[in-house]
């Protein structure tokens, strides 16, 4: 029994793992909405780390690296996040080199009904913008050093209080 007990934790413990590995594009929403001291915490557990930081005249960036386990995962997958702030506003952005996680975030942007102009341009590296609610999401490919890294850039605009309002415009 004890071993039984044993090997269900262990795998409970690797399944785990193995899930906090993982950050896709609707996660960028959720730390949109995640308190400003629980970001690192809420990054921390999908196996991120805190990689540097930049103070600007009034923005100041945080930039998260993912977690190597082992010399053999130098060939996987590059993903990392920044953090924009300015003022009371947040600006994520996740950047991966797998066009397959890039294909399924924009795919996903898609199924959720996210408002999107299909261009000229239909290959599968094409930047969109999508928009729904008070979310922007720019996506597109940046050729780095004869790396191609795919970014989603998510910005939640801040709705101004009812008493700021006076004109259409003010939106």
């Amino acid at each position: 029994m004890k071993r039984f007990l044993f090997v269900l934790f262990f795998q409970c413990v690797i399944v785990q793992l193995a899930i906090g590995q993982s950050l896709t594009v609707s996660d960028l929403f959720t730390l949109s909405s995640t308190p400003s001291k629980s970001i690192d915490n809420y990054l921390g557990k999908k196996g991120f780390v805190v990689a540097g930081s930049n103070y600007n005249s009034d923005i100041t960036t945080i930039s998260f690296s993912q977690k190597k386990k082992n010399s053999r995962d130098a060939d996987s997958v590059i993903r990392t996040v920044d953090l924009y702030k300015k003022d009371d506003s947040y600006f994520f952005v996740l950047k991966t080199s797998s066009i397959a996680e890039y294909e399924n975030g924009c795919n996903w942007l898609k199924k959720n009904q996210f408002f999107y102009t299909a261009g000229k341009d239909s290959s599968r590296t094409a930047a969109y913008t999508f928009q729904k609610r008070n979310y922007v999401v720019n996506t597109g490919p940046v050729i780095k050093e004869q790396d191609t890294i795919y970014h989603f850039s998510v910005r939640k605009k801040q709705i101004p209080e009812i008493q700021e309002v006076q004109y259409a415009e003010d939106l």
